[in-house]
């Protein structure tokens, strides 16, 4: 019999039992993201959870930080500060292992056919994902490359089939070189690699506001990065005009 609590704590463990996966054609999204909780983050999501935006406009949502978030639910990850990188991000792999971990240990993704990962200052619409993941099945592992080159942070989109092989490798095949990736992102897509998930690529799925009319934009899921809660308002309210004027 598959081994249970102590033997399966660290939530990624090939003892776990497999879970049931949505059928193919669902489109439910779990989404989740890190938020620290006293710092500009924080604003951005009690923001978007008063507003029912982000991503508390999903089927379930899950947020981790390292203290109260109230009143947002938010599991407690210990301090999740990280250091400014040479390449104008964060050195947060270690952070982000510990929130897969205990994603996976709690287990409520396994009911949803999609996860997605979101950064607190990112701009998206569920509906303009719905519409590029329409058609493709979720119980087949498959990511979304967000870039023409690699998979970015800011939106981060799993299917169910993905997070089931991530769930059941990431600590027998991910673990070893986890110290040659100081991005979360590029060591969560070197692990989907590694466990032989494939990717579908996008255009114009991640847009970068670098210029004023960078949110004036209807094709695109995400929008990053939006610092402030009043720079966050004005590129929502920007791209949402944009698809629907």
């Amino acid at each position: 019999p598959a081994a249970t609590g102590a033997a399966c704590a660290g939530g990624v463990a090939t003892c776990c039992p497999a879970p049931t996966l949505p059928p193919a054609g669902q489109t439910g999204l779990y989404c989740w993201e890190v938020s620290m909780s006293d710092s500009e983050e924080a604003n951005l999501t009690l923001f978007q959870y008063e507003k029912h935006i982000s991503i508390f406009s999903c089927d379930a949502w899950k947020v981790f930080s390292d203290g109260s978030m109230d009143p947002v639910l938010a599991t407690n990850l210990g301090d999740i500060e990280s250091k400014w990188a040479s390449w104008n991000s964060w050195e947060n792999t270690d952070v982000f292992i510990r929130a897969w971990a205990a994603l996976f240990r709690e287990g409520t993704w396994s009911r949803y056919a999609w996860t997605v990962k979101v950064d607190p200052d990112t701009v998206w619409f569920p509906d303009r994902l719905h519409t590029h993941l329409s058609g493709l099945k979720s119980n087949e592992p498959l990511y979304v490359r967000n870039t023409g080159a690699m998979m970015l942070g800011p939106i981060e989109v799993f299917s169910a089939g993905a997070m089931d092989r991530l769930g059941g490798n990431m600590r027998r095949l991910c673990m070893q070189n986890k110290e040659d990736f100081k991005g979360e992102d590029g060591w969560i897509e070197n692990c989907l690699r590694t466990c032989g998930v494939p990717d579908k690529q996008y255009k114009d799925f991640l847009v970068f506001n670098d210029h004023p009319t960078a949110c004036n934009n209807k094709f695109g899921v995400a929008l990053h990065a939006s610092k402030t809660v009043p720079e966050y308002i004005q590129c929502f309210v920007d791209a949402w005009h944009a698809a629907h004027d």
